[in-house]
Formats: structure tokens, C-alpha cells, sequence
């Protein structure tokens, strides 16, 4: 009962922090924006001004980046 609590608070924790990576793409010094589902790399941010911003395609993206993407412009 005890392993399976664990395994239920684990599971949930790593569904919202791979959720929040995928809604929120950053790229900060220090900070590793690396997930399992979202996986941003700094080659997928450009620099206007002083703000970090996604770049609108890339073909290596799987299902999920692509969807983020598209939702982070929409907001644009």
C-alpha cells in the first residue's frame, strides 16, 4: 500500500512538472528545460531584444512540442 501511495504521488508530480515544462518553454542560464515529453534545447529559442522567444517551426519536434508551439503563437 505504501509503494503503491508512492508510485501514485511520484506519477502525479512528474505528469504536472513534464505539463508545465510543455506549456511553458523557457530557456534561462542554469535552468535544464529538458523533459521527457517536451525536450527544449537552446537551439529552439531565438533572441529578439532582451526577450527569449520559440521559434515558430522545428521538424524535430514530436506531437507534443509541436501542439505547445502552436499554442505558445497563438498567445503571441
Amino acid at each position: 500500500m505504501i509503494f503503491l501511495t508512492w508510485l501514485t504521488v511520484v506519477s502525479i508530480g512528474m505528469g504536472f512538472g513534464e505539463y508545465a515544462n510543455c506549456k511553458y518553454p523557457r530557456v534561462e542560464p542554469g535552468y535544464s528545460s529538458e523533459g521527457f515529453i517536451c525536450n527544449w534545447e537552446e537551439d529552439d529559442f531565438y533572441k529578439e531584444g532582451s526577450e527569449w522567444l520559440l521559434t515558430p517551426i522545428d521538424t524535430t519536434d514530436n506531437c507534443f512540442e509541436e501542439r505547445a508551439r502552436e499554442k505558445y503563437w497563438e498567445k503571441k
